[in-house]
């Protein structure tokens, strides 16, 4: 894939999400009304955030590690690559009122990735249930869809990041969930 390519392919990218992108708009899609339970994470540098895990959904001690927590849907069969996601903190150089700046460093380095995999790309902005800014990026491989939620806090970030093996967007949907909910 030629250089022009790619960079025509990460300009193209960042004026996607430079229009559909509604930071500040709050996401107020109350349909769903399954069970969850709350989890306090171990992970975070500050306090510890909290978040709902949807029912029937698990922690997988063997793909989880020290930072990250992976989640696999209750009673799943080993050796097969299941639906799943998983939460992760690190720290940036941004402030949470300058998350657009954040945004645009992520679309960067998904847009060279999309393009070297001959992916699609796709993202939007939102609010979590606690008014913090989350970004969504979906990267459609072929094989797989993984969905990546960025939620922006104090030179800190969540990333709740699941992948649909399945053709389904299960996981997905269990990390918005997740996503939604989550608190600082």
């Amino acid at each position: 894939m030629g250089f022009k390519r790619v960079i025509g392919s990460v300009f193209i990218a960042l004026l996607l999400v430079g229009l559909f992108v509604g930071c500040g708009k709050a996401d107020t899609d109350s349909s769903d009304q399954s069970s969850t339970r709350q989890v306090s994470s171990q992970h975070s540098q500050t306090g510890e955030p909290t978040f709902d895990v949807p029912d029937g959904w698990e922690i997988a001690e063997d793909m989880s590690t020290e930072g990250k927590t992976y989640y696999v849907q209750e009673g799943y069969a080993s050796g097969r690559q299941p639906d799943n996601f998983s939460v992760e903190y690190g720290t940036n150089r941004y402030d949470a009122a300058d998350h657009e700046a954040f945004r645009d460093a992520i679309v960067q380095q998904l847009g060279l990735q999309a393009a070297q995999r001959d992916a699609t790309l796709e993202s939007s902005g939102h609010s979590t249930d606690n008014r913090d800014v989350y970004y969504k990026f979906t990267l459609d491989y072929g094989e797989g869809v993984a969905t990546q939620f960025y939620i922006v806090g104090e030179q800190k970030y969540c990333l709740v990041y699941a992948t649909d093996f399945s053709g389904e967007s299960v996981a997905a949907d269990a990390a918005l969930a997740v996503t939604k909910s989550f608190r600082w």
